[in-house]
């Protein structure tokens, strides 16, 4: 599992939730805007992590639902970081990656401060696409950013077997 070490504390706000996938049957919330590492430590005081992406299914679903939330576009923190090892990505759940989604030229770590994944929002560029950003609350706007986005965790909390079910195993 990847271990994320925190300068600040964990205050990143719901937007909304709990809202549970018909994909996966995992529940989700949507964060305000923060950046990668406040949005995981508030993540994991809501019982997760960051959104764990293991298909195209929970993708598209996870784009449609949040990235347009309130018509607003919103870049999505998941919890993909490279932070541990560069160029070598790793989910904060633990779970192997097994899909990506890269815009074309990404990861490429600019300025060497790109460490953490989020998803275009639909715009004009690379739209449901993913890319790594520094640990920032917004895309800004400059060389290759044609509009200016903020940075908004999805929580993915991933229910525990039951005590009846774990015995049928």
């Amino acid at each position: 599992m990847l271990a994320v070490a925190l300068a600040t504390p964990s205050n990143a706000g719901v937007l909304t939730g709990p809202i549970t996938s018909p994909v996966n049957g995992h529940v989700y919330y949507l964060l305000e805007c923060d950046t990668w590492t406040v949005s995981e430590a508030e993540a994991v005081t809501l019982g997760g992590h960051l959104a764990t992406v293991r298909n195209a299914a929970e993708h598209d679903w996870l784009c449609a639902r949040f990235s347009k939330f309130g018509g607003t576009p919103r870049v999505l923190w998941i919890g993909l970081s490279d932070d541990g090892h560069e160029g070598v990505f790793a989910w904060t759940s633990g779970e192997p990656v097994i899909f990506d989604r890269w815009e074309r030229g990404q990861p490429d770590d600019a300025r060497g401060v790109e460490h953490y994944v989020g998803i275009w929002p639909p715009g004009p560029r690379a739209s449901g696409q993913w890319n790594d950003w520094p640990d920032d609350r917004s895309t800004g706007s400059g060389i290759g950013v044609p509009f200016h986005a903020t940075m908004h965790g999805v929580v993915e909390i991933v229910a525990a077997p039951s005590a009846c079910n774990a015995g049928d195993q």
